[in-house]
């Protein structure tokens, strides 16, 4: 077996804490014999003491190297999922060593799980996730591909959080409800009940605020 390299696609803040996290992995696991940046932006050489990469730059080695996309932007991160997969690399998982995962818990590959977190029993995460710190994912609870969960959400069981949508920091989210693609739900948020496709909720109790056609939440 050869060895292997991670490559975190997107040198920017939100890189550097995946870096960090995967170095911790690697004190563990030994994983991989180097952790590299990539990007698209050409005019990035150097992020975080470490050289960044173009994909091209790294053809004829999809036998070596596995990706995660440290984005928290859903559709951009979609957009680089679907780029390493179509340049036939694979992507790989980063659990925190302190994140907590039921072994009923069902993952899709390129998920990342960031310090402390909880994913309880029969929970299904898609691909490409990133479920940040301190959050508690409830019991039979769906995480659709390509959706982001920020920083100390709690996300009450059986709910559906739906392809690409955003959950933003310290929401709270009842029980049963479905969160729709692409939705967005603002910091802080408490939502009692469904939010559609594409909305966008603030306040407590949550309202509706604009719609979200463009798919983006950094705008």
């Amino acid at each position: 077996m050869k060895d292997m390299r991670l490559g975190i696609f997107c040198a920017g803040n939100l890189g550097r804490e995946i870096y960090d996290i995967a170095l911790r992995i690697n004190e563990i696991e030994h994983r991989w014999q180097e952790i590299v940046f990539v990007d698209n932006d050409e005019t990035k050489s150097e992020y975080y003491g470490q050289k960044v990469y173009r994909l091209a730059d790294l053809e004829g080695r999809q036998d070596e190297m596995e990706f995660v996309v440290a984005n928290g932007e859903p559709q951009t991160k979609k957009e680089i999922y679907l780029q390493i997969k179509q340049a036939g690399f694979h992507l790989t998982n980063l659990i925190d060593p302190t994140a907590i995962i039921s072994p009923t818990a069902t993952i899709g590959e390129g998920v990342i799980v960031t310090p402390y977190s909880t994913i309880n029993s029969n929970v299904t995460i898609g691909d490409n996730v990133l479920v940040q710190s301190y959050v508690r994912v409830g019991h039979d609870i769906k995480a659709e591909s390509h959706c982001v969960i920020s920083a100390n959400t709690a996300i009450g069981g059986a709910t559906i959080v739906g392809e690409g949508a955003f959950i933003g920091m310290g929401a709270a989210i009842k029980e049963e409800l479905h969160i729709g693609e692409y939705a967005i739900v603002g910091m802080g948020a408490v939502v009692y009940k469904d939010v559609a496709a594409h909305a966008v909720v603030i306040g407590n109790p949550a309202r509706e605020t604009k719609g979200n056609r463009a798919g983006k939440v950094f705008q």
